[in-house]
């Protein structure tokens, strides 16, 4: 058993009076799930509010999903780098995680030894139900039942499986689903509920975030949409959002960024005329006249029509923004 190294540090007054009673109530409840969906959707309203990211990332952290909260401490020393609290988390983080690592590539060469001991698979199965890693959980909890189908423990983490990680995301997947319907139909309240209720049942699902994402764009809410989108492309990095990513950075004036997200693009497809053209938009913006010229060049060879219609929109999650 890998020991959990944490903080219980009562939120920074970058929060308000209200919502910081209510996390810290929730967290002392130990109502984890319900203190990560409150967090991440107040962060969605307040994307630059490092107390906020820095309780999502706590919340990730009880969980036991240290990948992603490791994303998220990182994400936040990218943007105040030396913040004390948020470095000390993340070094517990890096200390679990560097445990559980070496714990699952002892397991894995157990079974290249041997792989048909069906223990081995339990044990792994447990470190990744644990860890709500829902691909590599699913193949060891599938072995571990197959090769140890008498072990009460294989049982146990297959219905930890079914009940925590499957039915929960999909369940997730409807309800969010089904919050984005109501909201088109102009019930904002409902929806809110409902993606709160998909980020309490789960935090796994990429197609959740996304279409939170896509909810809070069609608000304008760009920097929340923004962190949506991260923890999607997080949870399953995704070349072909780079285009969605690198609009919305473009679009909150954060050029460095944006050009980032666009040549992930050319990792999805190499032909990615408007990746180009928005990279030298950015450039521009940046003052580096060469170096959008040949963006755009290179755009205008890819795509002719560019040129002509000197494009002064973009487009994120469908709609249309002018530039």
């Amino acid at each position: 058993m890998v020991a959990i190294v944490c903080s219980v540090a009562v939120l920074a007054s970058g929060v308000s009076d209200a919502l910081m009673m209510k996390l810290n109530k929730l967290k002392e409840e130990r109502r984890i799930p319900e203190y990560y969906s409150t967090a991440f959707m107040a962060l969605a309203n307040d994307p630059d509010n490092l107390d906020l990211m820095d309780a999502t990332a706590e919340a990730l952290q009880l969980m036991g999903t240290f990948p992603r909260a490791q994303a998220v401490c990182e994400r936040i020393l990218t943007i105040e780098p030396g913040r004390v609290g948020t470095e000390k988390r993340l070094e517990g983080i890096r200390k679990n995680l560097k445990e559980i690592n070496a714990r699952i590539k002892q397991l894995k060469k157990g079974i290249e030894e041997n792989p048909d001991n069906g223990q081995n698979y339990v044990k792994l199965a447990t470190i990744y139900v644990g860890l709500k890693d829902y691909s590599n959980a699913r193949d060891a909890v599938n072995n571990a039942v197959r090769l140890a189908p008498s072990n009460h423990i294989a049982k146990l983490m297959q219905n930890a499986y079914t009940q925590q990680l499957d039915e929960a995301t999909k369940k997730a997947i409807v309800l969010s689903q089904d919050a984005l319907g109501a909201y088109n139909k102009g019930h904002k309240a409902e929806a809110e509920t409902l993606f709160k209720s998909a980020f309490t049942l789960s935090v796994i699902s990429p197609f959740v975030y996304e279409t939170y994402a896509t909810y809070l764009v069609k608000q304008k809410k760009l920097g929340g949409a923004l962190r949506a989108l991260e923890e999607q492309h997080t949870i399953h990095p995704d070349p072909g959002q780079g285009l969605d990513m690198g609009n919305l950075c473009y679009l909150l004036k954060k050029y460095n960024r944006a050009l980032a997200y666009y040549s992930e693009e050319f990792k999805y497809s190499r032909y990615s005329p408007k990746s180009h053209y928005n990279m030298g938009l950015c450039l521009m913006k940046l003052g580096d006249k060469q170096g959008a010229k040949e963006q755009f060049d290179i755009a205008f060879k890819e795509m002719p029509k560019l040129k002509e219609m000197k494009s002064n929109t973009v487009f994120v999650r469908g709609v249309k923004f002018e530039i």
